[in-house]
């Protein structure tokens, strides 16, 4: 049973979801009761790939109608109207010193491309702020003044996001804060009911004449105009003069999320292996390696032998360089060492193809599936190894080329051989789509076939040394 009680003159908006009863109202002495009841609700089991709780849990949502905060007044009954009660909290609270504003200027001054200026102005910003979340009272929902950031060099979300709007404005660029929420899900803003509870975070908004660029304003290494999967293919309120509008975010399509590998393995006659792997990481995929640019060489050294989950490797060297631009790419080049990476028996050498991107196990089963199917990333990745194996031995069994699709994405591999060189290729696409429960058992099957795939092994078989 859930019960809100509500005085009558302030009123009352309520969103039910996943739940079809309506609420017992009664009114009485100036106040308005709501009473819902569920009874015999059975637990919904944990299942992998499932949408967010709010998506099929029982939920309701209450926002009031007229409101008032910290003296600040306002109406929730719209976007619109939600959107100008953020306006007027933001009002006179981005303005800049003069120094400041004439140093954006001049950083703007001579560059005829508005999207060069809004880069320059962004990583002028970075290099001179750092997040520090700071939220009492209305600051939950109230920027500080950017002439505040300006002498810290430091604020929230919100602080830094208004700080950019204001360094903009200086070089003659109109942008818009924005609310969003911050998390790897799906869940966004409702445009069919406006409430505070939808957003976590704050960014930035800059339209442009042709174009639209989202500034992520709180870290100091984020390439300028990426989004990144926490809030990427998202509602976002904009907050504006004429008041609240539900826009969308960046989506990035599965062709721009992209992990392509090119690798030379040497195999010598015990198994083991010497190899040279250069990964490109590009749009979503770039987030893989992000975290390193701001690690020292040990620390990545330790995340590197986490990633590839192979025994016996000695990593002999690795680099790492990157192209911070709005679809970021980042190189990863290293060169290891694996003992015994191919099993030798007699004069055979079983070497398996896969070396890096092998999908090893299939999600668990789940019996009569009750959510829907959620893979939240488009993307694509190719690896492309060349195996050279000691001239004395000859391929004794090259597997044969796999491909297959369906509706969740697809898969090709293939062997080739030329000399004493064999090269395996392969491509992995996976599709960004909710799928029915009962779809479930298929997506399994899909997985099952790529786990069997990525067994392929290469027999070579040794004859006498010359």
């Amino acid at each position: 049973m859930y019960i809100a009680k509500i005085p009558t003159k302030l009123g009352m908006r309520y969103n039910v979801k996943n739940y079809s009863s309506k609420p017992e109202i009664i009114s009485e002495d100036n106040m308005k009761t709501y009473t819902w009841k569920m009874e015999n609700f059975q637990a919904i089991d944990s299942e992998p790939l499932s949408p967010e709780p709010r998506y099929f849990f029982p939920i309701i949502f209450f926002a009031p109608i007229e409101f008032e905060y910290d003296g600040y007044a306002g109406n929730m009954s719209t976007w619109k109207d939600y959107g100008k009660w953020l306006y007027s909290l933001e009002k006179g609270r981005d303005e800049l010193p003069s120094k400041t504003a004439q140093k954006c200027a001049q950083l703007a001054h001579g560059i005829e491309n508005d999207e060069e200026k809004v880069k320059k102005i962004y990583e002028y910003m970075q290099s001179k702020t750092r997040y520090i979340s700071i939220q009492l009272g209305i600051g939950g929902w109230q920027p500080f003044p950017a002439s505040e950031v300006d002498e810290t060099g430091y604020g929230d979300c919100k602080a830094l996001s208004n700080y950019t709007l204001a360094m903009l404005k200086a070089a003659g660029i109109k942008a818009y804060n924005a609310e969003i929420r911050a998390d790897r899900g799906t869940v966004s803003h409702d445009p069919s009911f406006p409430e505070m509870v939808y957003a976590n975070h704050q960014i930035l908004c800059v339209p442009l004449e042709n174009d639209t660029i989202w500034l992520e304003c709180t870290s100091q290494n984020q390439p300028f105009g990426f989004m990144g999967s926490g809030i990427d293919d998202k509602n976002a309120l904009l907050i504006t003069e004429d008041g609240g509008k539900i826009v969308r975010t960046t989506r990035y399509p599965q062709e721009v999320n992209t992990q392509n590998r090119m690798a030379k393995v040497k195999i010598d006659a015990k198994g083991n292996a010497r190899a040279n792997i250069v990964t490109k990481y590009r749009g979503l995929q770039y987030e893989n390696v992000q975290f390193q640019f701001s690690q020292n060489k040990k620390e990545q050294e330790e995340i590197i032998f986490q990633m590839l989950d192979i025994p016996n490797i000695e990593i002999k060297d690795f680099k790492y360089a990157q192209v911070k631009s709005r679809i970021p790419e980042a190189t990863e080049e290293i060169n290891l060492e694996i003992k015994n990476y191919a099993s030798v028996s007699g004069k055979r050498i079983f070497i398996p193809l896969n070396i890096l991107n092998k999908n090893k196990k299939t999600p668990p089963r789940v019996k009569d599936r009750k959510t829907e199917v959620v893979i939240n990333m488009a993307f694509i990745d190719t690896d492309e190894i060349i195996y050279e194996v000691p001239s004395y031995y000859k391929v004794e069994h090259l597997p044969e080329s796999v491909s297959f699709e369906s509706d969740f994405g697809s898969y090709a591999a293939t062997v080739s051989k030329e000399g004493n060189q064999i090269t395996y290729a392969r491509t992995l696409k996976f599709n960004k789509n909710t799928y029915p429960a009962e779809r479930y058992d298929d997506l399994l099957k899909f997985y099952k076939k790529i786990v069997r795939a990525d067994k392929m092994k290469l027999v070579i078989l040794g004859e006498d040394r010359p």
